[in-house]
Order: C-alpha cells, then structure tokens, then sequence
C-alpha cells in the first residue's frame, strides 16, 4: 500500500509539470506581437505624405524643378535635398528620385527619372537595410505646363527610415 501512495505523487508531480509546460508554451504561441514596430510605421507613413503633401502645396514642387519656361532648371536636386533636410528630423533618413510620366512612340507611358544626382541625406544604401523601420512611398504629383499647355504628371518615390539607437 506504501508504494500505491508513491506512484500517485509521482503522477501528481509528473501532471503539474505537464500542466506548467502546456501552458507556458500556449502563452509563447499566443502571446501578441510588440505593437511599437506597427505603430512606428504608420506614423512614419503619415509624416512622408504629410511632407510630400506640404511640399507640393501652392506648387511648390513646381518651383523647385522647373523654371519660368518650364523647363528643369539646373541643380534643383540640391535645393529640394535642402529642403528635405529641413523638413526630416535628425533619426531619420530619406531617399527620394521623381520621375516623369511620358508617351513613347508606340504610345506607352515611360517614366524618365528627373534627378540626375541622387537625393539624400545618406550616401550609402546600407543605412536603410541596418534602420529600423523602413518604408517606401509612391506618391502621385500632377501640374499644369501653361508654357506647352499640358499636364505633367511625376511620380515621386520616398523612402523613409528610422535610425536605430539614436
């Protein structure tokens, strides 16, 4: 009879440590995903149109690419890096390049990129694989040419970035 009593604490232990394992790894398998990652992003998201959104306002873009005539006017790619400069704060990092949409001669839209130097408050690419968050844009900008009495449209693709650890 001794050894009936010794089996069932022996099963009693080997159950409450059977019990802890299963549900120790249900809350693992369950536990919800940190929120901060998600919620970093969307705000990033929201200030890169924002930005683009302010930027393009009153056509503002307008005078940053083009001259009175129309046409690109020379080291624009500096300005607007100077005016991204402002407008970005310090942890995080952009890349943008704008491109025209125009007809080829079978009729289809190409997209001929306007900047001709590269955009950006980093010069290596590696700063975006090492960043934390890290998010691309596509926004769609369209302006009247009264010059050649037609309407430009530009595709702008921002890439935003959070710094890490700063």
């Amino acid at each position: 009879m001794k050894r009936m009593g010794v089996a069932r604490i022996l099963e009693a232990v080997f159950s409450a440590v059977l019990i802890i394992e299963a549900v120790a790894i249900g809350y693992m398998l369950l536990k919800t995903p940190n929120p901060g990652p998600t919620k970093s992003t969307e705000e990033l998201y929201k200030f890169g149109y924002s930005m683009l959104s302010s930027l393009c306002a009153n056509n503002g873009l307008d005078r940053l690419i083009f001259d009175s005539n129309w046409n690109i006017r020379r080291g624009w790619e500096g300005d607007l890096k100077v005016v991204m400069n402002s407008l970005v704060p310090p942890n995080v990092v952009f890349n943008i390049s704008i491109y025209n949409a125009t007809y080829d001669e079978e009729g289809f839209i190409k997209l001929v990129r306007l900047n001709r130097v590269p955009i950006s408050n980093v010069v290596d690419e590696e700063a975006f694989i090492k960043a934390g968050e890290n998010i691309l844009i596509t926004y769609i900008y369209t302006t009247y040419n009264p010059v050649k009495d037609d309407i430009i449209i530009l595709f702008i693709y921002l890439r935003l970035a959070t710094l890490r650890g700063v």
